[in-house]
C-alpha cells in the first residue's frame, strides 16, 4: 500500500513522483487501509497520510531517503502498529564550496542536518532571552559606539528581511548579482530606540513565520541553486544556515555582553 506524505512543514511537501510505502512488523508485510488516516505524530513530522494505491517497492529502495519508526498512538486501533516509513531526505546543510569562508562563523553554529525546526523556533528563542528585561534597558549599550539592545534587535530584523530576499532570488534561479548593505547606516536611520520590545519582537516573529512558509516549500533543487550576493557565490541553503547562525551569534552576544 503506497502513501503520499504531507508534513506539517509545508502543504504537499513532496511531488507526485514521491510515493512511499508503509510496512509493519518484523517481516515488513504491507499494511494500510482505504481512505485517510489523520494522526498527530510528535516524534516525527508526519501528520497526514493519504492512501494512493499500490506503488510497488520503489519507495523503499530509492536513494536519498531514510527510515523512521514510530507508533500510531493517536490513530484508530486498526492502524496502531509499529511501522517504518520512508521519508524524503533533503540536503539542508551547504557544502563548503557554497559560501565564502568568512561565513563559516555563522555556518558552524548550525550543526543540525535538518534546520527547519531550529529555523521555526528562533522567534521563541529570542523572546526567551529578553523575557523580563525592563523596557528602559532597551537603550543600554555595553560600550561606547556599540548598538543598544533595541538597535541590535533592529539589526536582526534587517538581516531577516535581507537574507529572505536573497534566498528568494537565488532559489528562483535569478542570476542578477545582489548588492550588500551597510548595517550601521541602516541602524542609524532605524528609529529602533523609540520602539517597544514587543513591537520589535513581533516584527521579527511575523517576518520569520513568512520565511518559514517559503523555506518549507523549497525543494532540494531550489535550495542548492547558486547566485551572487555581495560579490560572492552562495547557495540558497547556505543563506538559510547563515540566517540561523546569524541570530544564534547575536543571541550569545545579548546574553554575554548585554544581559550578563
Amino acid at each position: 500500500m503506497a502513501v503520499r506524505i504531507f508534513d506539517r512543514h509545508g502543504l504537499a511537501g513532496f511531488s507526485g513522483e514521491d510515493v512511499f510505502r508503509l510496512f509493519t512488523g518484523p517481516k515488513s508485510s504491507a499494511h494500510g487501509r482505504a481512505g485517510f488516516a489523520f494522526c498527530e505524530l510528535n516524534p516525527i513530522r508526519l501528520c497526514f497520510a493519504a492512501v494512493l494505491g499500490d506503488g510497488g517497492d520503489k519507495g523503499d529502495q530509492a536513494n536519498g531517503r531514510y527510515k523512521k519508526s514510530f507508533h500510531f498512538e493517536d490513530c484508530p486501533p486498526e492502524s496502531s502498529d509499529n511501522i517504518t516509513l520512508f521519508e524524503k531526505n533533503i540536503m539542508w546543510k551547504p557544502e563548503p564550496n557554497e559560501y565564502a569562508p568568512y561565513f563559516e562563523n555563522y555556518i558552524s553554529q548550525v550543526p543540525e542536518s535538518d534546520i527547519r525546526d531550529g529555523f521555526a523556533a528562533q522567534p521563541g528563542d529570542l523572546r526567551a532571552v529578553l523575557e523580563g528585561v525592563p523596557e528602559e534597558k532597551g537603550t543600554y549599550a555595553y560600550a561606547d559606539g556599540k548598538w543598544t539592545i533595541k538597535e541590535l534587535l533592529s539589526h536582526i530584523i534587517d538581516g531577516e528581511r535581507i537574507f529572505a530576499y536573497r534566498i528568494l532570488r537565488i532559489s528562483r534561479g535569478d542570476e542578477t548579482p545582489l548588492e550588500g548593505f551597510e548595517q550601521d547606516d541602516y541602524i542609524a536611520t532605524s528609529n529602533a530606540n523609540n520602539r517597544s520590545f514587543a513591537d520589535l519582537l513581533d516584527e521579527f516573529e511575523f517576518s520569520r513565520k513568512a520565511n518559514v512558509l517559503m523555506l518549507n516549500n523549497l525543494d532540494e533543487e531550489a535550495l542548492s541553486r547558486m547566485g551572487t550576493s555581495n560579490n560572492d557565490r552562495i547557495s540558497a541553503r547556505a543563506l538559510v544556515s547563515i540566517s540561523i547562525g546569524h541570530l544564534r551569534h547575536h543571541l550569545n552576544i545579548l546574553k554575554e555582553r548585554y544581559l550578563a
